[in-house]
């Protein structure tokens, strides 16, 4: 049996499934209960024969992948839903022709979503800063350029603030303490500015100890308010090993 395709029928008749099972399990691995398919991504059926669209039994966590398309459907005498039509009569010919067509797009489906996935995860480690997970400075010119040409061609009394905040004392402190230590303080503070901030707003770490905040959608009688709580929302005690404990703040504007 060839099992690197997966067959899940779906048939109101026993009798219906078990025709369809003789006819594809020469080519398919073939199972007739989701609920008996094995966990993980690898038991993903690539079709699943019907003749009752829509489906009544629930798919669980293949649903999203049917709705992606990377899940293909062979409707036999319905049509809602299905990525290919068959008729009630249709001979065990055509459904394993159906299947073996449907399997091929199904792959090709499945290529172009991982292909996808992996643009989107490389142009987000593009704009990250690997350190603390906030925009870099690549992301936050090209917000920051963007951002003020909706404004101007905008009709609104929001404003733009562009808040910059450094760490004081924050060299003495690598001095003293270590760059981990020091990694491990910028860490806190990204960390902080992204739970602060509301999602309109953008936090990026613009370099060194030298972070950066686009305050969007505020009027300007707003802004300073804004950027005086983020500021002060980053002090804290930072605690060492050794007893010392500096007290961390930023200077803003």
């Amino acid at each position: 049996m060839n099992t690197t395709h997966r067959i899940l029928l779906l048939a109101r008749d026993a009798e219906q499934r078990e025709h369809w099972k003789q006819r594809l399990e020469p080519w398919a691995s073939v199972s007739c209960d989701i609920h008996s398919l094995p966990d993980g991504e690898s038991h993903v059926p690539d079709v699943i024969v019907t003749d009752q669209l829509p489906i009544a039994e629930p798919l669980g966590s293949v649903q999203d992948l049917v709705a992606a398309g990377e899940v293909g459907i062979v409707g036999v005498g319905t049509q809602a839903g299905a990525d290919v039509v068959l008729p009630e009569d249709a001979r065990g010919r055509e459904l394993l022709l159906a299947c073996q067509l449907l399997v091929e797009i199904v792959r090709l489906r499945r290529e172009l979503s991982v292909e996808r996935r992996r643009r989107r995860a490389l142009a987000n480690l593009a704009d990250r800063d690997p350190l603390t997970g906030l925009a870099n400075r690549r992301k936050w010119d090209r917000e920051l350029a963007e951002r003020l040409k909706a404004l101007h061609s905008a009709e609104t009394a929001a404003v733009l603030g562009v808040l910059l905040l450094d760490l004081d004392l924050f060299k003495e402190l690598n001095d003293q303490c270590g760059y981990v230590k020091g990694d491990a303080v910028l860490q806190r503070i990204a960390h902080q500015l992204a739970a602060d901030i509301a999602p309109q707003h953008l936090a990026a770490r613009l370099g060194g100890d030298e972070f950066g905040v686009l305050i969007s959608g505020l009027l300007a009688t707003d802004v300073a308010a804004v950027a005086e709580s983020l500021r002060a929302g980053l002090e804290y005690r930072c605690e060492m090993e050794d007893g010392f404990s500096p007290k961390i703040t930023a200077s803003a504007g």
